[in-house]
């Protein structure tokens, strides 16, 4: 990856050089200075024509048309060129493009990306701190949020769309076991697997009902970690901390939970048993609502219980998009970022909700009320309150982290491998690879 970035960098300096031109000095040497970072183009003082390049999944799969539409109140004689890149394998083949525009000198002015900080690190995103934290949304987000746009204090982008997991709860599972509210703390969760364990509840069908399930990857069963006080990295992100004696505790509670028969073992199939009726209390998000009501599951919501810890924090999910450094246009860049971000592209686009005082407003709960989504945003505001950037999940530096932890998740979870020694071979692989790829 960096040996990539190194080579795009030295591109990005040759033709920054080529394309503004020579300048003799007094010497008779031609000046080699790239560009000043911090220049702006003036399309909106003499009103020129320009393109402005934006990478995306789409012109309205990113509600691109709508920021085009209102970009262009301002900058009439603009043209927003929208490239499209699939986004796949958790936007690796977007990454990919992005990339090659940037090798091959045909910068985008702006792209979205979930690896940000990586490209940041590395020099080909602008930093736009000082204009992000003048913005109306930036006291609207929350620590999560801004976890995710930036890095070592600098914003290099912003937060969009934000998501995150937060509890469904199986409210006809509960009352067989008497319980009549959603779960507070993971002490509960505990009486609660046992009852179901004592009364060994099967559906309708003869299937077995589990307390919880671990499927969704460690971007959401990491709130079992923060909950029991473990910790996934350093602040610095240089070293991995999953197997300190506080995670090593935490991921035994969750081995237990399957060696006891409170949770499946995980198996790929995500929401099946969910949906299936076959668990009481489901870590999920937004993107399960409907077919939770599809499956006509007795459903209901709230903030994940607190564990241990005194926390129920959950990873942040969502995109960003950031200005590109080599951007000729990158006043009129960060205007369209702002757009993205705005309060009126939120309220037209409906599917892009980043500003968290928006949950409050009474046109979008009168929408979510007539979807039958109330409920469920009102949890995920709640959640989107304790979140955290979640750096296994996508890390910026040495790619291969997320796929060793993965890996030691499956083993402790499936196979029942001693957790103390999993996690340490597993963090001595990622602190080996995060080392010698920061070199």
């Amino acid at each position: 990856m960096k040996k990539i970035l190194s080579v795009i960098l030295a591109t990005m300096v040759i033709t920054s050089v080529t394309a503004c031109g020579t300048k003799n000095g007094d010497d008779g040497s031609a000046a080699t200075k790239a560009p000043d970072s911090k220049a702006t183009s003036t399309a909106s003082s003499t009103n020129d024509k320009f393109t402005l390049k934006v990478v995306g999944s789409g012109a309205k799969d990113d509600g691109l048309d709508i920021a085009t539409e209102i970009f262009k109140k301002k900058y009439p004689n603009a043209d927003v060129q929208v490239i499209t890149a699939p986004w796949g394998n958790g936007g690796s083949d977007m990454r990919n493009k992005e990339l090659m525009m940037l090798s091959s000198g045909e910068t985008p002015d702006v792209g979205k990306m979930v690896w940000g900080k990586e490209f940041f690190s590395s020099g080909v995103i602008e930093d736009i701190t000082d204009q992000v934290k003048n913005w109306e949304i930036y006291s609207h987000l929350s620590d999560g949020q801004k976890d995710r746009m930036t890095l070592n204090g600098k914003v290099f982008g912003v937060t969009q769309s934000n998501n995150t997991v937060y509890m469904f709860y199986n409210k006809d599972i509960l009352a067989k076991v008497g319980v009549t509210e959603a779960p507070k703390t993971l002490d509960e969760v505990v009486e609660i697997a046992k009852k179901i364990s004592a009364a060994n509840l099967k559906t309708a069908d003869g299937k077995q009902i589990y307390a919880t399930s671990f499927e969704g990857g460690n971007w959401a069963t990491d709130y079992w970690l923060w909950a029991n006080g473990g910790k996934q990295m350093s602040d610095d992100f240089k070293k991995t901390q999953i197997d300190s004696p506080e995670s090593v505790k935490a991921f035994q509670f969750m081995q237990d939970f399957s060696k006891n028969g409170w949770a499946p073992k995980i198996d790929g199939s995500y929401d099946k048993l969910w949906l299936n009726g076959q668990i009481a209390i489901w870590p999920c998000g937004d993107w399960d609502v409907q077919a939770t009501t599809n499956a006509k599951i007795n459903v209901g919501f709230a903030p994940m219980p607190k564990g241990s810890s005194g926390q129920s924090t959950t990873s942040v999910g969502g995109a960003e998009w950031a200005v590109f450094k080599q951007s000729a246009h990158k006043k009129e860049a960060a205007d369209f970022l702002q757009i993205l971000v705005s309060k009126e592209f939120q309220l037209k686009s409906k599917s892009y909700i980043t500003d968290l005082s928006l949950y409050d407003d009474p046109s979008m709960q009168a929408e979510w009320k007539t979807a039958g989504t109330l409920e469920a945003r009102m949890a995920e505001k709640q959640q989107l309150q304790n979140t955290k950037y979640n750096f296994l999940e996508a890390p910026f530096i040495f790619p291969d982290a997320s796929k060793i932890y993965a890996a030691a998740l499956e083993k402790i979870l499936v196979r029942g491998d001693d957790v103390e020694k999993t996690m340490k071979d597993a963090a001595t692989q990622i602190n080996k690879g995060i080392a010698e790829a920061s070199k």
